[in-house]
């Protein structure tokens, strides 16, 4: 019943249900926290995006744990600085840790075994939010591609979808399948309904 938030340098806690808020988590090292996710075990991993201030990064909070650690590698390499490439959109699955990134347009994944494996090399593109949507793979939001695209479980894209502009972190609604993908610029969010039978697709527009 806990709804965890990455707030700029701390995580914020509070109840998903009536919105009180619990005992929030701030450390000196942190910049410019992005992204979150869990896994099964109550793990919580968290992106650092990158600034002037301070370096890329990637966090782990364990769930039995009052201060997040560092990730790195099984050969000791630490995750952070410039070659992560601005990490931003995380996911954490039964493979371990999906990572898309701002900077140089990478998703990679952290196994559980501590080993990175890149799902799309280097490119222009500038993915800001990663979901699961089953079987199918994954969405990703393209920031400035103005687009969500569609990334099958052997990393081919497909526009999914298309001119929206500034779309930011995505989620995705399991049981109603549909995708939501907050508009930074525009102040609001597409609520995306899908229906894989048949390819139709409705688009509702909310409000900020």
């Amino acid at each position: 019943d806990t709804l965890f938030v990455a707030d700029i340098r701390c995580i914020r806690k509070f109840h998903r249900i009536t919105g009180v808020p619990f005992r929030h988590l701030c450390w000196d090292a942190t910049t410019s926290l992005n992204d979150l996710t869990a896994d099964p075990r109550g793990d919580l991993f968290v992106s650092q995006s990158g600034t002037d201030a301070g370096p890329g990064a990637l966090f782990r909070l364990r769930n039995t744990a009052d201060v997040p650690q560092g990730m790195s590698l099984a050969d000791g390499t630490v995750l952070d600085g410039p070659s992560l490439g601005g990490p931003n959109g995380v996911l954490a699955d039964g493979g371990g840790l999906v990572v898309v990134t701002m900077g140089s347009g990478e998703v990679f994944r952290l196994t559980r075994a501590g080993e990175r494996l890149d799902l799309q090399e280097t490119s222009d593109r500038s993915f800001d939010g990663i979901v699961s949507i089953g079987p199918p793979g994954y969405l990703v939001s393209s920031f400035f591609e103005s687009a969500v695209l569609w990334m099958r479980p052997d990393g081919a894209l497909h526009p999914f979808l298309e001119d929206v502009e500034g779309p930011a972190d995505i989620g995705w609604d399991a049981a109603r399948e549909r995708v939501l993908v907050p508009l930074f610029h525009a102040d609001e969010v597409i609520v995306q309904t899908v229906d894989w039978s048949t390819s139709a697709l409705s688009v509702l527009r909310e409000g900020p």
